[in-house]
C-alpha cells in the first residue's frame, strides 16, 4: 500500500534528521574546539570545509525534519480516513442487536475517537522509536570507530537500558491507560443518559445524585490519568538520567586522549541522543489508549458480516413463510406484539442473519424506515438532502406534501438537536419524505401509523403508493391496528405461526 511505504519513508526521513542533528552537533562542538586551539597555536585545520558541513548538517536537518513531518503526516492521516470509512462500513453491517447495544453509547461518535486514537502509533510509538534505535546503534558504531570502545560500550548500556525502561513503562501504564478509555466511555454512556431523562430528574430532584454519580466516575477517570502520566514523568526522568550517565562515562573516557576536537564532538553527540530518547518516554501516555482502541476497532471490524453491493433478491424469512414480493406489491405483516414484526423487516433489510424459508424480494435499493426513526441535527432540508444530495427546494417542498408535511414544515425549518422540535408524527413522516426522493426498490415501514392518526396514515400510504408505483411496500403492524389501510393487501404475513397468503 502506498501509505504504508511513505510511513516507512517517512521512519526513513526522521532517522536521516536525527543524524543530521547529531552530526551538526559533533560538527559544530568539533570546529569550536579546534578553532581555540588554533587560537591558541596548538592546531591547523581547513575552516571552509568544517563551517560548509555545519551549515549541511543544519540545512539538511530542517528540511529532512519538516519532509518527515509532511510525509509521514500526510500517510497517516490517509490511512486513519480510510480506517473510520472501514469502521463505520463495518458498523453498518453488524448484526442489528449489536449495533443497538453501540448506538447506546454514541456509536459515530465513539468509533470516531477511537480511531483518532490510533493516530499515535504511527506518529508517537513507530516512528519515534525507530529513529531512536537506528541513530542509538549508529552512535554506538560512530564511537566504536572513532576509536572510544569504552565510550560504545557506555552509550550501548545506556541504550539498552532507556529501551527496557520506557518498555517497562508502557507496559505498567498501558493498563491504567486501557481502564481510563473504558471509564471514560461508561462516563460518556452515563451522560447521555442522564441528559436524555434531565427533565424527569429534575422532576424527581435528583440532580444531586446524577452529578455525585458522574463525579465519581470521572474521578476514576482522573486516578487512571494520574497514574498514567506518572509512569510517564519517572521513564522521563529515568531515561534522562541514563542519558546523563552515558553522557559523563563518554566524557570520562574520551577527554584523556590526545584529540580534543573529537572527544568534545563525541561527548556532544552523546548530549543529542536526549533528544533522540525523550520522546520514547512519551509513548507511555499513549500505549495503553491505543492498545484499547486498537482492540475495540478490531471488534468492530470483525464483527461485520458480508453486506453485498447488491442485495441478493431472495431473502430468508421465518420458519413455514414463502412469499415472493413484486415491484409495486403491498405487503401486510402482522401479528401480536413480541411476535417477531420488526426482526422480520430488519431480516428483509439485511440487517440481520436469514432465517430457514425463502423470500423472493425485488432487486434495488431497500430502505427501512424503524418505530423509532432518526433525524439529524439541522434543518428539514439537511435531513432530506441525505438521502439525496442534488435536490432541489422544490423536489424537497414535494416530497414533504406527499408525507402531508405541507403547512407544517418547510426545508428551511430548524429540526433542533436529533429532531427534538419535531413531534413523533413529523419525524417519521420526515423520514418518509427521504423515502421519497431516494425511490427505494423495496420500502419497510414498521408501524407507520404510530403518532398519526388513522385517515392521516391512510392518505399519506395512498400518496406513497402513487408517488412511487414501482416500489414494493411491506408495513409492520399489530393485529388489532391494520384496519386504517386503504387497500387490500397483495400478501398478508401472520406471526407466528401465520401463512402468507
Amino acid at each position: 500500500m502506498r501509505e504504508l511505504a511513505a510511513l516507512v519513508a517517512g521512519a526513513l526521513l526522521a532517522v536521516l534528521a536525527t543524524g543530521a542533528m547529531l552530526g551538526l552537533l559533533g560538527t559544530a562542538g568539533w570546529l569550536i574546539t579546534a578553532s581555540a586551539l588554533a587560537g591558541a597555536g596548538l592546531l591547523l585545520f581547513n575552516f571552509v570545509i568544517a563551517t560548509a558541513w555545519v551549515r549541511a548538517f543544519a540545512l539538511a536537518r530542517t528540511g529532512l525534519r519538516y519532509g518527515e513531518r509532511l510525509v509521514s503526516h500526510r500517510a497517516t492521516l490517509i490511512l486513519l480516513a480510510r480506517l473510520r470509512i472501514a469502521v463505520f462500513t463495518a458498523a453498518a453491517r453488524m448484526p442489528a442487536d449489536r449495533r443497538h447495544c453501540l448506538e447506546r453509547d454514541d456509536l459515530l461518535g465513539r468509533l470516531g475517537r477511537e480511531v483518532d486514537r490510533l493516530e499515535a502509533v504511527p506518529l508517537r510509538l513507530i516512528v519515534p522509536t525507530g529513529a531512536a534505535l537506528a541513530t542509538g546503534t549508529a552512535t554506538v558504531w560512530f564511537l566504536g570507530t572513532a576509536p572510544a570502545p569504552a565510550a560504545a560500550t557506555v552509550v550501548a548500556v545506556a541504550l539498552a537500558a532507556v529501551f527496557a525502561v520506557t518498555a517497562a513503562a508502557s507496559l505498567a501504564a498501558a493498563r491504567a491507560g486501557r481502564r481510563r478509555v473504558l471509564e471514560q466511555a461508561a462516563a460518556r454512556a452515563r451522560l447521555l443518559e442522564i441528559l436524555e431523562g434531565w427533565p424527569e430528574i429534575q422532576l424527581n430532584r435528583l440532580t444531586a445524585p446524577a452529578r455525585t454519580e458522574l463525579d465519581h466516575m470521572l474521578a476514576g477517570t482522573r486516578r487512571c490519568a494520574q497514574v498514567t502520566d506518572s509512569w510517564a514523568a519517572g521513564a522521563a526522568g529515568l531515561v534522562c538520567l541514563l542519558t546523563g550517565a552515558a553522557l559523563f562515562g563518554t566524557a570520562l573516557t574520551t577527554l584523556s586522549g590526545p584529540d580534543l576536537p573529537v572527544a568534545t564532538a563525541m561527548i556532544l553527540v552523546v548530549a543529542g541522543l536526549t533528544e533522540v530518547f525523550t520522546p520514547l518516554a512519551d509513548a507511555a501516555l499513549h500505549t495503553g489508549p491505543a492498545a484499547a482502541s486498537a482492540v475495540r476497532v478490531g471488534g468492530v471490524l470483525r464483527s461485520a458480516r458480508p453486506f453485498p453491493t447488491t442485495p441478493d433478491p431472495t431473502v430468508a424469512v421465518t420458519a413455514g413463510t414463502a412469499v415472493t414480493i413484486a415491484r409495486g406489491d403491498l405487503v401486510l405483516v402482522t401479528g401480536p406484539t413480541g411476535s417477531g414484526k420488526t426482526t422480520l423487516l430488519e431480516t428483509l433489510a439485511g440487517l440481520r442473519p436469514p432465517g430457514t424459508a425463502r423470500c423472493s424480494l425485488p432487486a434495488g435499493t431497500r430502505c427501512l424506515v424503524p418505530q423509532q426513526p432518526y433525524v439529524f441535527t439541522g434543518t428539514v432540508a439537511d435531513n432530506l438532502t441525505v438521502a439525496a444530495p442534488d435536490a432541489t427546494e422544490a423536489q424537497m417542498r414535494d416530497a414533504l406534501d406527499v408525507v402531508g408535511l405541507r403547512g407544517q414544515l418547510t426545508p428551511d425549518t430548524d429540526a433542533g438537536v436529533r429532531g427534538e422540535k419535531l413531534s413523533g408524527g413529523q419525524a417519521r413522516r420526515l423520514t418518509l419524505a427521504r423515502v421519497v426522493l431516494t425511490r427505494p426498490a423495496l420500502l419497510l415501514l414498521d408501524e407507520p401509523a404510530a403518532g398519526v392518526d388513522a385517515a392521516t396514515a391512510a392518505t399519506m400510504l395512498r400518496r406513497l403508493r402513487a408517488r412511487l408505483p414501482d416500489t414494493a411496500i411491506v408495513i409492520a403492524l399489530h393485529e388489532h391496528t391494520a384496519h386504517w389501510l386503504p387497500e387490500l393487501p397483495e400478501h398478508t404475513i401472520r406471526l407466528p405461526g401465520g401463512s402468507a397468503g
